[in-house]
């Protein structure tokens, strides 16, 4: 399946806006069923929708520009980015990004975090091998949490599970949901 929507701001006053297709303005359209108009959905909303060809991510360091100029980050400069999987919507995980990690995370499709530990660009997969690779990006309304679709390969999360939501609060306590797939000692091979 492939998305016919590309990367288009339509500029005004302070109020961005993204151009999408008949098809998606279906998508944006309220619970109730009423049919939103393209963009009418998003005009009352500071984000921007970032859209791409399914697996085939196209777009440039001007596109990255931007979206960072869009963002708002917080004091230490980072915005949240959650991580889902784009076929199932499984969510994977939560890291942070900084301007930088935008701007390559949209100029080469790869996504890349910012390691608030080590204090450096973070390309997820670099040395596990697990690689994410971006097939839509999106922004809320306040613009300071992103919502990355991607194509995870392998597990996402450091202990060796496909999630990092693995626990879940059950009346009767947490409840493990995810198995473990992968040694985390041979996952990075330390």
């Amino acid at each position: 399946m492939e998305l016919s929507v590309a990367l288009a701001f339509v500029s005004s006053a302070s109020t961005p806006t993204a151009a999408i297709s008949s098809a998606d303005s279906r998508r944006v359209a309220s619970k109730r069923g009423r049919r939103a108009q393209p963009c009418g959905a998003l005009r009352r909303c500071r984000g921007a929708v970032v859209a791409s060809t399914a697996l085939g991510w196209a777009h440039t360091a001007a596109d990255g520009e931007e979206v960072v100029k869009r963002l708002r980050f917080n004091d230490d400069g980072l915005v949240a980015a959650i991580a889902q999987q784009y076929d199932t919507r499984e969510v994977v995980m939560m890291a942070w990004m900084n301007e930088d990690a935008v701007r390559e995370t949209i100029s080469t499709g790869r996504v890349c975090y910012y390691s608030r530990s080590r204090q450096a660009l973070w390309r997820k997969g670099e040395t596990s091998g697990q690689v994410q690779t971006l097939v839509d990006m999106a922004f809320d309304c306040d613009a300071d949490a992103i919502l990355l679709q991607v194509d995870q390969l392998g597990v996402a999360c450091h202990t060796g599970r496909r999630s990092c939501f693995y626990n879940a609060v059950r009346t009767d306590g947490i409840e493990v949901t995810h198995e473990v797939l992968m040694d985390p000692n041979q996952l990075y091979k330390k």
